[in-house]
């Protein structure tokens, strides 16, 4: 994160009036930054998937809202244009993890790594044991818009999921409702 994290010019690129206000009156304006920026990339991902749109990150196109906050989980919303994203998160000393569904947000399964692994590996093998699937006929390739899709032989399936890398952790999130 930006030293200047607290100043307007920092800010006003990346956050909604609204959201700004929301920051500056939190008891950790910090963590609130951050969780914003979390929710903007999930819902990013979400939406970029769901509408098969090229690779166009404006951040002040997407709208946060906190619905609830308790100590284990953070609920939300993400208002990109006409559409509304149901976020998830899950904040710790180490990290925050978003997960941001159009459809039905509970429906998934998420796993965080603090190692180095094979994150892509880790996330066909849970694809596999669920759908009962032969690991070595699975994949993930990108497509020109460098969205990646799951395979199995040459042929693209149809399962939402996500990747994500920041510093030593990696995550991913695995729709289950078209598994």
């Amino acid at each position: 994160m930006s030293n200047n994290w607290n100043t307007s010019r920092y800010l006003n690129k990346l956050y909604t009036t609204a959201e700004q206000k929301y920051i500056s009156e939190a008891q950790d304006p910090q963590l609130i930054l951050q969780l914003f920026w979390s929710l903007k990339e999930a819902a990013y991902k979400a939406h970029q998937r769901r509408l098969d749109l090229p690779r166009s990150y404006n951040p002040l196109e997407f709208s946060c809202e906190i619905i609830s906050e308790d100590n284990s989980e953070t609920t939300g919303s993400v208002f990109i244009g006409n559409s509304v994203y149901h976020t998830i998160s899950i904040i710790t000393k180490q990290y925050i993890h978003s997960v941001a569904s159009f459809d039905n947000p509970s429906n998934f399964i998420s796993k965080i790594f603090d190692a180095e692994i094979d994150i892509k590996q880790e996330l066909l093998l849970a694809y596999s044991k669920i759908t009962q699937q032969e690991f070595q006929l699975l994949s993930v390739q990108k497509n020109a818009e460098q969205i990646p899709f799951f395979y199995r032989n040459k042929t693209k399936l149809h399962v939402d999921f996500s990747l994500s890398h920041h510093g030593k952790f990696s995550a991913f999130v695995l729709a289950l409702t078209n598994s």
